[in-house]
């Protein structure tokens, strides 16, 4: 999930390799056919249910497109 916390180089910022695995308490929202970044793939230029990829970059990647895909999601 992306969030600066969990920002590269951060105790979390690969869940299959941290000591502390992954950010307790976070799941992430799932596939985004409508990923707007062109240049990695997946999840761009998949099907829908492929369009996904776990990792937690900023700007211009935007992986929270992925990971937060809608406000009302993640809030609750």
């Amino acid at each position: 999930m992306y969030h600066t916390w969990f920002n590269h180089w951060s105790d979390w910022d690969n869940a299959l390799f941290s000591s502390k695995g992954p950010a307790p308490g976070y799941i992430v929202g799932g596939p985004n056919a409508n990923y707007s970044y062109s240049q990695l793939s997946p999840p761009a230029n998949q099907p829908p249910q492929k369009a996904y990829r776990d990792f937690n970059d900023g700007w211009p990647e935007s992986s929270w497109e992925i990971t937060e895909p809608a406000i009302y999601y993640q809030a609750a």
